[in-house]
């Protein structure tokens, strides 16, 4: 059995054990083959995800499924909470699943391919935070890319350009502006416009410095209205 392996096995190794490879998977396949299926589920708004049991074959996550284990979302979850989740449901199955498999040899369901999503691999640009996207979706990000690579921005302050990670946000589903305008900087909130709504940014990790709320980063950071930030 593998988990998180992130590597295809030659035949030669698959053809190894009696029965069967067994992989799990963190979503539920075919939905999510691929690299990164947990920050998917975040960053689409998915309703929930689950784990798979799959016997593997040389495809990307293509072999046929023993069992699949829902796991509902309630909106709010950061990647790396949702990955200890689902590790956990992983875990608690795994010996059930194991002995079906030993017993039932022919189990497994061959995977409807035309139901099939591919994710890949997450790079450190996917972070960069693009403020035409709605606030909702920017927010998904920020829970889907934590804790990397982050969802960052650039900001100019001080004569000099800062990079500040994102780390919780909120949507102000009442509030809009122009992408990337400073709606709101003071003691209460920051609140930046985005393509639809804004966000307000509850806490930040500005470049060289620890995690802080966002008002406080503004406490040394006096930002105007009206101005308009980044990418990173």
């Amino acid at each position: 059995m593998v988990v998180s392996f992130g590597q295809l096995l030659k035949q030669s190794l698959l053809d190894l054990p009696k029965i069967s490879c067994v992989n799990v998977h963190a979503s539920l396949l075919p939905r999510y083959r691929g690299a990164s299926p947990i920050a998917a589920a975040i960053v689409n708004h998915d309703a929930s995800t689950g784990v798979s049991f799959m016997k593997m074959d040389r495809g990307l996550d293509t072999g046929p499924v023993y069992c699949s284990y829902e796991y509902v979302l309630s909106g709010s979850e950061r990647a790396d909470w949702l990955e200890e989740a689902l590790g956990r449901q992983a875990s608690d199955k795994m010996v059930g699943v194991l002995e079906k498999v030993v017993k039932n040899k022919d189990s497994a369901v061959v995977q409807d391919s035309k139901h099939a999503t591919i994710t890949k691999k997450i790079h450190k640009g996917d972070g960069i935070i693009d403020w035409n996207l709605p606030a909702a979706d920017i927010e998904a990000r920020v829970r889907g890319y934590y804790p990397w690579p982050g969802a960052a921005f650039t900001l100019h302050a001080h004569n000099r350009q800062i990079t500040v990670r994102v780390t919780s946000a909120s949507v102000h589903a009442l509030l809009s502006g122009k992408p990337g305008e400073v709606l709101q900087a003071d003691k209460k909130s920051w609140i930046i416009g985005c393509g639809a709504n804004a966000l307000e940014l509850l806490t930040v990790v500005p470049q060289d410095k620890k995690e802080m709320r966002g008002i406080d980063f503004l406490n040394g950071c006096h930002l105007e209205k009206g101005i308009i930030v980044g990418g990173e």
